[in-house]
């Protein structure tokens, strides 16, 4: 049994102590939480926003923006200069998606990284439609006839009898038909 010591001396034996394992195993997280850091991606993006119709140059050269979306929750907003072009810099995930928004055609451009690589992309965006030529016109371009042609539809798709529902994700360049025997939109 411990010999009964006065209270001052009891506090003094007590004083938590800093072992040499605790010391050893701080300095391991502290290099551990280094090297981790030293790991994450630091991905960027140079990109140039490409007119292929020279008739609608002067809507696309209007866009402000570009739209990365990082994740479900983790976006950002990113200014397009006078020239079309932007960066995005310090992008830490694998993959993004990448949207130019407003009045354009093919908008939508899913990105791939490896560790700290920087993309020099360029996007083709169009004002024109190539969906706009068959609004009126049903014959489907592969088997010529209009018998299995049906309307599409998108959202809940209640108001049409019969009509191929494309989802809710809506943008304004999109087919207006589907054939039922060649199995495409148009």
């Amino acid at each position: 049994a411990l010999p009964k010591l006065p209270l001052k001396t009891r506090r003094i034996i007590c004083k938590p102590v800093v072992s040499n394992m605790t010391k050893t195993i701080f300095t391991f997280f502290i290099i551990l939480l280094g090297i981790h850091s030293g790991f994450t991606q630091n991905n960027r993006i140079e990109g140039k926003l490409v007119p292929t119709d020279s008739s609608g140059y002067e809507i696309i050269e209007n866009i402000e923006f570009v739209f990365l979306k990082l994740s479900e929750k983790k976006n950002r907003l990113i200014e397009v200069q006078s020239d079309l072009s932007f960066v995005i810099d310090s992008i830490e995930s694998d993959s993004v998606t990448l949207i130019v928004p407003g009045s354009l055609r093919k908008s939508t451009y899913n990105i791939s990284f490896s560790n700290n690589e920087t993309k020099k992309i360029e996007l083709p965006i169009s004002y024109f439609c190539q969906y706009d030529k068959s609004i009126n016109n049903k014959t489907c371009p592969i088997c010529y006839k209009t018998n299995k042609v049906i309307p599409t539809t998108y959202g809940l798709g209640f108001s049409i009898k019969e009509s191929y529902n494309l989802g809710c994700l809506v943008t304004d360049c999109e087919p207006n038909w589907y054939c039922k025997r060649d199995e495409i939109t148009f």
